[in-house]
């Protein structure tokens, strides 16, 4: 069977006393801001980014070129999150690869989801930052895809953990109804 058959389970693990929520095929990406730390990634294929905005565009050339694409973003403390929910992808599969190479998120990231087999996403506060600053934020859509049923399901458990840990005040939404981000916001 495919890697990218298996069943959406979520798994909640502690990893240096941070709750980290693990999918095997919802995939999770991450581009980290320039100045949120300093990155060895740009001569070995990721970017850091200066401003949201880069990442967005990133993604919003993805989907220009893959319709197909829906992806659900946050804006974190220190960079975007961006789940895939249109289709399921394994973290240590072919498709991972190619989609780490297309939109080129955080590298040490990738390697640690290739590495556990499953895409991580942190859910609750890092203990050395200002609590009111460290939110995950949801910000909206990109693509025009259709949601997969279990990668949907996945995204909401994804948000609804980040409300139980303080991470986020924005409430649920109906992930189906939330409007895309145009491509021409300030982000």
């Amino acid at each position: 069977m495919p890697s990218n058959d298996r069943v959406n389970v979520a798994a909640i693990t502690i990893d240096q006393g941070l709750c980290v929520l693990e999918f095997p095929n919802l995939c999770v990406l991450d581009w980290d801001y320039r100045s949120s730390r300093v990155s060895k990634s740009e001569s070995s294929g990721s970017i850091t980014i200066d401003k949201p905005a880069d990442a967005y565009g990133i993604l919003a050339l993805s989907v220009m070129q893959r319709p197909q694409e829906r992806w659900v973003t946050y804006q974190t403390y220190g960079g975007i999150r961006a789940l895939l929910t249109s289709t399921p992808v394994a973290a240590d599969s072919y498709e991972a690869g190619v989609i780490a190479e297309r939109l080129k998120p955080d590298e040490i990231y990738m390697k640690f989801c290739r590495e556990r087999s499953a895409w991580a996403a942190r859910i609750s506060p890092k203990p050395k930052r200002n609590r009111s600053e460290d939110t995950i934020d949801l910000v909206g859509m990109l693509g025009n895809g259709n949601h997969h049923p279990e990668m949907l399901r996945g995204a909401r458990l994804h948000h609804l953990m980040l409300l139980e840990n303080g991470m986020t005040t924005i409430p649920m939404p109906d992930l189906r109804a939330v409007s895309q981000i145009s491509s021409n916001d300030p982000f």
